[in-house]
């Protein structure tokens, strides 16, 4: 009976498991330095020339403005295992900062969810919402202001 590689693979696995567990939990103990930073490194890397053109250098000539900080609440802290996240104008892809992860979620919240709505409550306080808001308020009063009359 014989073995591709794969099949190989899997049955050292099944037979190996916890030798194998153990020594994977070993090199990534004494090894969590270079883990972290080619995590990192790679990651950033290939999004800020990939996605931004932004070389590693600008990317960090940044931050360092910034003050090694986030762009928004001033933390030192990324929050998040990948590190910092480079936000961007999604349309125009430009650089505009670098962020902790709490700051991107709730900017990215902010502009998918909220400036849309708030946007459509600032029609609708100038009364450009309603078209049938003037008619409604130039009524038997005179009053042929677009606010609403309650």
């Amino acid at each position: 009976m014989s073995f591709d590689r794969k099949q190989w693979r899997e049955l050292y696995y099944i037979a190996n498991r916890e030798k194998m567990l153990n020594r994977n939990k070993q090199y990534n103990k004494e090894n969590r330095d270079i883990i972290n930073d080619r995590r990192r490194g790679n990651r950033t890397v290939e999004n800020l020339s990939g996605r931004y053109s932004l070389t590693k250098k600008q990317w960090d000539d940044l931050f360092m403005s910034q003050g090694n900080k986030c762009g928004i609440c001033k933390t030192t802290e990324a929050g998040h295992p990948h590190g910092w996240n480079t936000d961007h104008d999604h349309e125009t892809n430009k650089v505009r900062g670098i962020l902790c992860h709490e700051c991107n979620l709730a900017l990215g919240y902010y502009e998918k969810k909220l400036l849309p709505i708030l946007e459509q409550m600032h029609k609708y306080l100038k009364g450009e919402q309603n078209e049938n808001n003037h008619r409604l308020n130039s009524g038997s009063n005179g009053n042929t202001s677009k606010q609403p009359l309650l």
